[in-house]
Formats: C-alpha cells, sequence, structure tokens
C-alpha cells in the first residue's frame, strides 16, 4: 500500500486526536480518587508553606500525606471487598493488588504539583516560586479533572466548564483557608 496526502492527513488527524481518545477513556472513579490526591497535596502545601516551611519539607510533607491517604483508600477498599457475598476471607494477595492498582490515580494525579517542590529541592527554583508553580498547578490539574469528569460521559461544554471551575474551587477554598487559619 502506498501512502497517499489523504491517507497521511488521516494518519495524523487519528494521531492528533489520540490524547483525547485517551482522556475519554479514564473512568469516574480515577478522576475521583485524582480530586482527593490533588486536594489533599494542594491542603499540605498550603499548610507547609504558610508555617515556612523549605522546600524540601514541603515536598516530604505532601508526598507523604499523599502515600498515606492512599494506603488508607486501598485499605478502605480492601476491606468493603470483604463485605461483598462473593468474597473470600482472608482477603487475597490478588485483591490487595488489585486495590492498588485501581487507586494510582491518587498518586498520579500528584506529580504534576510535586515538579516544581522537586525543582526548588535541586536548587533550580527558589522556594516562593515552587511554592505558586505547585499551588497553580494542583488547581489546573483539579480544573482539569473535574472538566473532564463531565466531558466523559458526553456532557455540553457548559456543564464541563462549571465542574472545572467548581473542582478548581476547592482547591482554591482549601488554600484560601491554609492562608486564613494561619
Amino acid at each position: 500500500m502506498t501512502d497517499t496526502p489523504a491517507s497521511l492527513s488521516s494518519d495524523a488527524s487519528t494521531r492528533l486526536l489520540s490524547p483525547l481518545r485517551a482522556a475519554r477513556a479514564i473512568g469516574p472513579e480515577a478522576l475521583e480518587y485524582a480530586v482527593h490526591g490533588l486536594v489533599l497535596f494542594v491542603a499540605v502545601v498550603g499548610a507547609t508553606f504558610v508555617a515556612d516551611y523549605p522546600a524540601w519539607k514541603m515536598l516530604i510533607y505532601s508526598s507523604s500525606a499523599v502515600v498515606l491517604f492512599w494506603c488508607a483508600h486501598v485499605y478502605s477498599a480492601v476491606l468493603a471487598d470483604q463485605h461483598t457475598p462473593s468474597a473470600t476471607v482472608p482477603t487475597g494477595i490478588a485483591t490487595v493488588w488489585h486495590e492498588m492498582r485501581r487507586h494510582i490515580p491518587l498518586l498520579e494525579a500528584c506529580i504534576a504539583p510535586a515538579i516544581p517542590l522537586v525543582l526548588a529541592v535541586i536548587g533550580v527554583l527558589p522556594s516562593p516560586m515552587a511554592y505558586a508553580l505547585s499551588l497553580t498547578t494542583g488547581i489546573v490539574t483539579l480544573a482539569i479533572v473535574g472538566f473532564l469528569s463531565l466531558r466523559n460521559r458526553y456532557a455540553s461544554m457548559r456543564r464541563s466548564l462549571f465542574a472545572a471551575v467548581t473542582t478548581a474551587g476547592f482547591g482554591a477554598g482549601i488554600i484560601a483557608a491554609e492562608t486564613f487559619l494561619h
């Protein structure tokens, strides 16, 4: 088969649309876990910055809190699985691994807002700039997650944008509360 200009443009458009198709494949549970992880991450970063912690402490505390929260999610899901009629007691390693994989979006969502803190720890960014970038990235990621949560269910653009603003608002509310409380 020869590559005609029409087949090349078709392949190019398919490649351009593949990220949108991949985003549509994200399930509602994954988006729910991403919101949980991001809100917690933003809350801890906000609290550690207001307390004037150095970037390495912000990174350790926020990452540790998210990992602990992820473990609690996995543990509670395993416990809940034991109460289903088809559950076998004791719960097998397969169930634990399944729940660990199912809840991984809680950790993955925090990678982007953690990058500025990592850059501050290695000396590329000053801590105040890393803090601002981390919180901004967290809020933008929350907006994307909120948008995708409705858009993946074929909601209108207006509803999807409203979900983006509302979800980002939770992150902004946490930041405002941290600032006000400290």
